[in-house]
């Protein structure tokens, strides 16, 4: 079983360009607006191991990718404030390789994908890689340190509704194992 947590916030301050409308709130060009957008994070994950040697694990995975978006825009000057929120349950698929470098030391990669398409409401793709080195410290516990690439683009059309959202996160991480 896997398990993760992550959350980003992101905020600015910018005078707009154009006029926007959000939700029910109109922002006319050349207001300046706090635009906010958090995302909370939880991946749960169960793996199979169905190939393993002294030395290579490979195993599939499936489990849950639920992220939660709140946008805001606010503008104090006209005293509007509006946001909006969605959570987004996906099932993930995922593919695994571990490759033990010695009985203390490997190198583990991850790979989860999914796709999604009803077109008459909403359309979205997931892709998630890591590539890490773990080191089993102590008996039970270990530690890890790699780098992971996640990619999430959903395109939602329900109504008024019509939105977008593409995000694309690079970074490193620090990590620890229990067995």
């Amino acid at each position: 079983m896997d398990f993760s947590w992550y959350n980003i916030n992101r905020s600015v301050r910018i005078a707009t360009q154009r006029d926007i409308d959000f939700g029910d709130a109109h922002f006319p060009a050349g207001t300046t607006i706090d635009s906010r957008f958090d995302t909370d994070t939880i991946k749960l994950t169960y793996t199979y191991s169905f190939y393993r040697a002294p030395e290579i694990e490979t195993a599939f995975s499936i489990g849950a990718h639920i992220t939660r978006l709140k946008a805001s825009l606010q503008s104090t000057n006209l005293g509007i404030r509006e946001s909006q929120s969605t959570t987004a349950p996906l099932p993930v698929f995922g593919f695994h390789l571990d490759y033990v470098l010695s009985p203390e030391r490997m190198v583990r990669s991850k790979y989860m994908l999914f796709f999604l398409d009803r077109s008459d409401k909403y359309t979205g793709s997931l892709t998630d890689f890591t590539l890490a080195v773990e080191h089993c410290t102590f008996k039970h516990v270990g530690f890890g340190l790699g780098v992971n690439r996640s990619s999430l683009d959903i395109k939602v059309n329900q109504g008024r509704l019509s939105a977008g959202f593409n995000s694309v996160l690079n970074g490193f991480m620090l990590y620890a194992v229990v067995r």
